[in-house]
């Protein structure tokens, strides 16, 4: 008799471990994810349930993929990716990934095309080939902590909006000592409209902030410091706000604007002690070339020790700025 009650007691910690726990608040299911059954999670996971994670260390050689309306809490927990797939991948929306720490693999995060409104937050990737890869809408990427992307695979960047990406937010996160850009915006106009602000972005391997595509973007309240390049390039794109930013010791231009950019604003930053490198050509706080088709570019009431004007645009208008070496 003693056995058997043993038995079933066991049988029910067993059934308790993987069985989902309803929350009378929301009426999602909550399942704790532990040692045990993480190797289950593909299974366990239902469209809008909540997995809490007990703190230890993980390891995955494929891709997680999250269904809709998920929440995955981490507390700490390490997943170390063997592979060279994305961590958590995102095709569907309405995802909440806060507070692991992803080591190695390809993106810790990758958002997919029709991937929308996912929040990504409170979250350590280190060495990952890219920290964030966004090609959907409307995700919020904040809090998060990218560390020195490309170093267990390739070169990528901190965060790459790509596609036809559109009305992302990425705000206060740290992201430096990368082997590319800290950010890069590279693919098709849709409109876009990406947001970038309040972040902390320093020493990666080339520009700080690439807009390389689209229109609408703003780029704002960020410091930007240590770019073996420039700190904030334009091209081929439109209707973009740089504003509010601080930006010093950058080896080549504090905010760079050059071909095919169009109807850019640069207002209201303090761009100073950049062009540590020595290039005499675009070793300036801001620089705006003329390059192709570069054209309706203002520049205004910006904290300034130089600035320089290459070649001639089309309506390019500079004026009210400070110049304190």
């Amino acid at each position: 008799m003693k056995i058997k009650k043993i038995i079933l007691y066991i049988s029910l910690m067993l059934l308790i471990t993987i069985s989902p726990v309803y929350s009378s608040e929301t009426e999602n299911k909550v399942f704790y994810i532990d040692q045990d059954n993480f190797s289950q999670l593909s299974s366990l996971m239902t469209e809008g349930g909540v997995y809490v994670f007990e703190y230890g260390n993980y390891s995955v050689s494929d891709s997680i993929y999250i269904l809709d309306d998920v929440t995955l809490q981490g507390n700490g927990a390490v997943i170390t990716n063997t592979s060279g797939l994305a961590t958590f991948r995102l095709d569907q929306s309405n995802i909440k990934i806060d507070g692991f720490k992803i080591v190695n693999g390809g993106a810790a995060v990758a958002i997919y095309a029709g991937s929308n409104n996912n929040i990504i937050s409170n979250n350590i990737f280190q060495s990952a080939h890219t920290g964030v890869s966004i090609a959907g809408n409307n995700n919020i990427i904040e809090n998060n902590q990218i560390l020195s992307t490309g170093e267990y695979q390739g070169n990528g960047d901190g965060v790459t909006i790509g596609g036809n990406a559109s009305y992302n937010i990425i705000s206060n996160n740290t992201i430096k000592d990368g082997a590319c850009y800290g950010i890069w915006i590279v693919g098709a106009e849709n409109p876009n409209f990406n947001v970038i602000k309040n972040n902390y972005i320093s020493n990666n391997a080339t520009t700080s902030v690439m807009l390389n595509a689209g229109k609408g973007h703003t780029v704002k309240n960020n410091i930007l410091i240590n770019s073996p390049s420039h700190a904030v390039a334009i091209e081929k794109s439109k209707d973009v706000i740089i504003k509010d930013n601080l930006i010093y010791e950058n080896r080549a231009a504090g905010i760079f604007v050059y071909k095919d950019a169009e109807n850019v604003i640069v207002s209201d930053n303090i761009s100073k002690g950049n062009g540590v490198g020595g290039n005499l050509t675009f070793g300036k706080d801001i620089v705006i070339t003329s390059g192709n088709n570069l054209k309706n570019v203002l520049v205004t009431n910006n904290i300034v020790g130089t600035l320089s004007e290459l070649g001639v645009g089309q309506n390019i208008v500079i004026k009210d700025n400070i110049i304190a070496p």
